[in-house]
């Protein structure tokens, strides 16, 4: 099966002249999207939690969807749905920001006036989603940014968004007479048996390794 758009809305953003676009794709919709009124209050708010925060780590960013809805679009409809069935892809002037998986059971409806219906949804960058998904299976020795992509690529996202590593730390890898950037080391794949994939980036990542998503794009950067 495949995703497909069910839900789209348009609107400008207040503090500057800035068209937005809201697609949400659903696991096998079947039927044809459903364009939503953007002067119905629809908006979405990012509220990301910043590596320095944990001092390194695994920084998820977190999205909120408000919106005054009709029946048609409501939070309840989602919950029906599994984890990462759902999917949100938001651009600014045409130009992709970022997707994000849907939180099912983190969604809420209010009774509003005039019939409508006061919907939150909440979303986020993919990484918490991926303690729900094992490790593929393989044997060998991968580069350890390998091992990076090979677990990004397990979010169930719409698009494919590039991985920029800012990081020089040097490391020193067998065979080699000098140090190699620590994620051009190797490691024993076989190890990963039975680990979800944040567990498997936790493992990989050093102290002060922040992976995050920004700007359309995974960050991979030390910021000690």
């Amino acid at each position: 099966m495949a995703k497909n758009l069910k839900f789209f809305w348009e609107y400008n953003s207040v503090a500057v002249d800035v068209n937005n676009r809201v697609e949400i794709y659903v696991e096998g919709f079947p039927g044809v999207a459903t364009e939503l009124d953007g002067a119905s209050g629809l908006t979405i708010n990012v509220n990301k939690d910043v590596g320095e925060k944990y001092l390194g780590g695994l920084a998820p960013n977190f999205y909120k969807l408000s919106a005054f809805s009709t029946s048609a679009f409501k939070a309840v409809e989602f919950k029906a749905e599994n984890y990462g069935d759902a999917i949100v892809r938001f651009l600014e002037d045409d130009v992709l920001k970022f997707n994000a998986v849907i939180v099912p059971f983190e969604g809420s409806d209010l009774d509003a006036a005039d019939g409508l219906f006061g919907v939150d949804l909440s979303a986020e960058c993919g990484l918490n989603y991926l303690k729900t998904v094992d490790y593929p299976s393989q044997t060998g020795r991968k580069k350890l940014i390998e091992v990076l992509k090979t677990c990004l690529a397990q979010i169930p996202i719409i698009d494919t968004f590039n991985i920029e590593v800012i990081d020089n730390t040097l490391a020193f890898e067998p065979g080699f007479t000098s140090p190699v950037n620590y994620w051009d080391t190797y490691i024993d794949v076989d190890n990963f048996k039975g680990k979800d994939c944040l567990s498997v980036l936790t493992e990989i990542r050093k102290p002060y390794t922040e992976i995050s998503f920004s700007n359309g794009a995974w960050i991979v950067r030390n910021i000690k």
